[in-house]
């Protein structure tokens, strides 16, 4: 079941996901209207994930590759995929997703 979150809870959250799942491999898709979805970076070891209330901006950071998020509008957690043992996090423009079977 998806999960909405508020941006003052962001920041928190972000910092526990990191902590859970550094280390781990992770995938980001990006989803466009022009282009449809598109994945940006297959499987690398993910370092954190982070929001900046000032700048309003989230970043991801995976080995070799970095993604920031302009003001974002909304953040969705989704613990399970399809029952796999995957967690999903999404938002207007992207999500990653970790092979972990640790949920968030």
């Amino acid at each position: 079941m998806a999960k909405k979150l508020e941006k003052s809870q962001w920041s928190v959250y972000f910092d526990l996901i990191s902590k859970a799942l550094t280390g781990k491999r992770a995938e980001v898709e990006v989803a466009s209207l022009k282009i449809g979805d598109q994945i940006e970076a297959e499987w690398l070891p993910f370092f954190g994930i982070s929001y900046d209330p000032k700048d309003d901006v989230i970043a991801l950071a995976l080995e070799g590759h970095d993604h920031l998020i302009h003001k974002p509008e909304k953040y969705t957690s989704k613990e399970k995929v399809w029952n796999c043992p995957a967690s999903r996090l999404s938002t207007r423009t992207a999500c990653i997703r970790s092979s972990s079977s640790e949920i968030l």
